[in-house]
């Protein structure tokens, strides 16, 4: 079978430090028809002559540079509105890919036909590259085509979230839905509304045998190796409700609304250990009438 085009996009931003490496790591990748795409938000270090540099010693490269600075969510719009292709992924210009990815991501959604998006298995390293593990999250876990909104939720909370983050993507199924994923990127302040579109938009598959390898910064290396504080185990659940907000966009009817709004809201309660019946939940940080009263505000009808 003859291969398709597939688009790198790579959101950037004062990234001399790990950009070099990046750019290998990718044209290292054997597919023929793989076109990377960055989009510079103006930075103002090394980063363009980097660019410019790599751009001009190989056509897979297709750099822009915005005249200023559009914000990061922007940024990351720009790559998928832009990306005229078959299949996309995101490429954060500090994280790495092995060089079967593309390959494997390809095979897998060619073997699942009904899937919107495909994702591999995930490592962390440190800011220097060193190999590491995230004792908050279960690396282990895994999405399977089948699997419930809810249950895809209550994954997505519990295991690396990067792994949803930066899909790989068959623009093809997405097409019809494409541009209402387009509007949850102009507003996403973190990673949660871009995941929660994918997950209820579409089935995902697991790509065998390779891997996506997260940068850890200090700041997160710190935050995954404490408890997780109370407050911040609550902004998990309110996050949702920048998606929750605009999920009549994706569900056809006001009964899947609603269904999806169960679901989402449940899996998320149950990664935090909640059990699946909210109403018994007097034993955990979510009690009964914090839940009753959060619900009540946001006026859902559940």
């Amino acid at each position: 079978m003859p291969h398709e085009k597939v688009v790198a996009g790579i959101p950037v931003y004062n990234g001399e430090k790990f950009l070099v490496q990046r750019l290998e790591n990718l044209l290292a990748f054997q597919y023929s028809k793989l076109e990377i795409l960055i989009s510079d938000n103006n930075s103002q270090d090394s980063t363009q002559e980097i660019c410019k540099h790599f751009s001009k010693k190989n056509k897979k490269i297709k750099y822009v540079r915005q005249n200023t600075n559009i914000g990061a969510d922007a940024n990351f719009e720009f790559c998928l509105r832009n990306s005229n292709a078959d299949y996309f992924f995101f490429a954060a210009h500090d994280d790495l890919h092995s060089s079967n990815y593309v390959e494997a991501c390809v095979r897998s959604l060619r073997q699942n036909p009904d899937c919107t998006a495909c994702y591999p298995k995930m490592r962390f390293m440190d800011e220097e590259g060193r190999s590491m593990t995230l004792p908050s999250k279960d690396a282990s876990i895994r999405i399977a085509p089948n699997d419930s909104v809810q249950k895809k939720t209550r994954y997505f909370m519990l295991g690396p979230m990067g792994w949803l983050m930066y899909s790989f993507l068959n623009l093809k199924r997405l097409d019809s839905r494409l541009h209402q994923i387009r509007k949850i990127t102009e507003k996403m302040k973190n990673e949660y509304p871009w995941v929660l579109a994918l997950l209820i938009t579409g089935k995902m598959c697991e790509a065998e045998d390779t891997y996506f390898t997260y940068r850890l910064r200090p700041k997160e290396i710190q935050k995954h190796q404490a408890p997780m504080p109370l407050e911040q185990r609550k902004s998990g659940i309110t996050d949702i409700h920048q998606f929750l907000e605009t999920i009549a966009e994706f569900s056809s009817s006001p009964k899947e609304e609603r269904r999806n709004r169960r679901a989402l809201l449940l899996g998320a309660l149950q990664s935090y250990g909640a059990c699946k019946d909210w109403y018994q939940m007097t034993k955990h940080w979510l009690t009964r009438d914090l839940l009753r009263s959060y619900l009540a505000q946001q006026q859902w009808d559940l």
